[in-house]
């Protein structure tokens, strides 16, 4: 991210793990380029792009209070990551103070200035304390949204689940069960079908996205994985993998956005916690993609 002598400036997310720091003739690049190409799986595997204007002072005061939730790896010493040359005394002291772990276990909830057609933009934070699936998080800080995700999916995997599940992982603070995660396996663009898990090949996922499935149309994107553990008998701890990281997500509201996520989301699914849905079972719900939005149907 980058801001200017006012503190206005724009936040650039991106799934890439593995991001070159900036380099100059007195100080090279230990690797990558200006690309960003690294040995990792950067340009290997699909990834995400999300940028964003901000607005005001107080619009870059929020994502560095988010990125602290988060505890976000980063190194203020170090000239190549952190630059901090003008603006707003206030906001370089937050930026100075990031790359410390953060010990609480409350998620961070903020609503930027800039605005969509339909409303302002959220943002969402998950701390590194806070033991819980990361999209199942989302699904209740946003009052039960269903969602559908494509993130890294590899273990240790977080299976889909149906509306109302409360993982064993849980906070007692959270004030709306989760509503339905589904994990989408595959994905398709233009008749073109390609796989949306997690592995080192060409045909695989490293982005970090998410739809609601029914109500209000919202893309989330974010840069944590569906991985970990929901409590369940046999699961690991509920301190590993992404349950145990901390991460920033950003809730746009935008019928475009949404619909081509969705489209792009429409495949196979993850199996539900407890077998795949049936037509046999009452919770049973149909997806079909209509409109350019997925629609759930009762059978």
């Amino acid at each position: 991210m980058a801001w200017g002598e006012h503190g206005t400036g724009f936040v650039m997310q991106v799934s890439t793990p593995d991001w070159p720091g900036s380099g100059s003739k007195s100080r090279t690049r230990k690797q990558g380029n200006t690309l960003g190409c690294c040995q990792a799986d950067n340009i290997r595997v699909a990834q995400h792009f999300f940028a964003l204007r901000l607005a005001t002072s107080d619009d870059t005061r929020l994502v560095l209070q988010a990125l602290q939730r988060a505890s976000v790896a980063t190194d203020p010493s170090n000239s190549q990551l952190v630059k901090l040359s003008s603006g707003p005394a206030d906001l370089a002291s937050l930026a100075k103070q990031l790359g410390i772990v953060q010990q609480v276990a409350e998620p961070f909830l903020g609503m930027l200035s800039v605005k969509t057609a339909r409303s302002q933009i959220r943002l969402l934070s998950k701390p590194s304390g806070l033991h819980v699936p990361p999209w199942h998080m989302v699904s209740s800080l946003l009052d039960g949204q269903p969602l559908r995700t494509a993130t890294w999916w590899d273990r240790p995997e977080i299976n889909s689940t149906r509306a109302g599940f409360v993982p064993g992982c849980w906070s007692p603070n959270f004030k709306s069960a989760p509503g339905e995660v589904q994990v989408a396996l595959t994905g398709q663009w233009n008749g073109k079908k390609f796989s949306l898990r997690g592995n080192p090949s060409p045909n695989a996922n490293h982005a970090k996205l998410g739809v609601s499935l029914s109500g209000t149309k919202l893309a989330v994107l974010g840069d944590m994985n569906q991985q970990g553990s929901l409590g369940m008998p046999g699961d690991e701890p509920c301190h590993v993998s992404q349950n145990g990281r901390g991460g920033l997500f950003f809730v746009v509201e935008d019928d475009q956005l949404h619909s081509g996520l969705s489209a792009l989301m429409l495949g196979q699914t993850a199996d539900y916690v407890g077998g795949r849905l049936s037509c046999t079972q009452p919770a049973f719900r149909l997806l079909q993609l209509k409109h350019g939005s997925f629609e759930r149907l009762q059978p």
